[in-house]
């Protein structure tokens, strides 16, 4: 089909060092008014914004460009972050455990089986699942996964998870070892 000619609401917009080339994470699945057939998700535009093509949950050729393993399910995206200081840009993406669609009613939240964080390493295309030993109970309690990556040393990524009652349940530092999997530690006394 037609890929829409803009993504819903951004909750999250980065650049890469491609022209022309941006990312937008979306949670809300609503475009002017109508109801998509999917969730928000990860979006990606290689033209400076006049096509989007939709990257959460797409497998085979979109584009022209090939998408066999793409690990970033069919979920809304929260945060997407980059980091350009390598000889490889990195970027990381999250997908919140739930939504709250009734703020006095849980059972109504909507549910996300695939909650985590994902990083690509081929210009935001194709994902890998770098959740690890994250923490289940705080990500399926998770409204908002929050990223950043540190400018300097090994270039660690913080991952800040806010549980349903809107308070920070815990604050992660992932570093990515030799073998490329990324270790996560919690931090102590988060505020």
């Amino acid at each position: 089909g037609k890929e829409c000619p803009l993504p819903p609401r951004r909750d999250g917009v980065v650049p890469t060092r491609l022209p022309n080339t941006v990312l937008a994470a979306t949670v809300d699945g609503r475009y002017r008014g109508s109801e998509f057939p999917h969730r928000g998700g990860l979006y990606g535009t290689l033209d400076g914004g006049e096509t989007w093509i939709r990257i959460s949950g797409r497998t085979g050729d979109i584009a022209a460009i090939e998408f066999p393993n793409n690990k970033l399910r069919d979920a809304p995206v929260r945060d997407v972050v980059a980091d350009f200081s390598g000889l490889t840009d990195k970027f990381y993406a999250t997908v919140p455990g739930r939504r709250v669609l009734h703020r006095n009613d849980p059972s109504a939240d909507e549910i996300f089986t695939s909650r985590g964080i994902y990083r690509s390493v081929l210009g935001g295309m194709i994902w890998q699942d770098i959740t690890g030993d994250l923490p289940a109970p705080l990500l399926n309690d998770s409204i908002r996964i929050e990223l950043a990556v540190s400018p300097v040393g090994d270039h660690p990524v913080y991952a800040a998870i806010i549980g349903r009652n809107r308070q920070m349940t815990g604050v992660f530092r992932g570093v990515t070892g030799a073998d490329d999997t990324v270790t996560w530690t919690q931090l102590p006394n988060v505020p």
